[in-house]
């Protein structure tokens, strides 16, 4: 597995073409359009296109140098022990 991650930077607020839905405040995305969440305890990061065979420690490792995790969950399926996929 690759010890590279592809982070999409944050698009700046000039940047923004449209105001945010909810209120009208500023709401932080992605040039790919994903909306970061904010929590209490933190960010929310949701993860796709895990490869199977990656491990809980894979990709705990690679957000790691992010910052703290507070919580994870890796949906793996039962009968294989793999990642789920789909």
């Amino acid at each position: 597995m690759s010890g590279e991650m592809e982070v999409d930077p944050p698009v700046s607020h000039e940047q923004e073409e449209a105001p945010a839905q909810s209120g009208g405040g500023f709401e932080p995305r992605t040039q790919a359009g994903a909306v970061a969440v904010r929590s209490i305890e933190g960010w929310i990061v949701i993860a796709t296109n895990i490869h199977e065979e990656a491990s809980e420690e894979d990709v705990t490792d690679l957000f790691a140098e992010y910052g703290e995790i507070k919580n994870f969950n890796l949906n793996l399926d039962r009968r294989t022990g793999y990642v789920k996929v789909g």
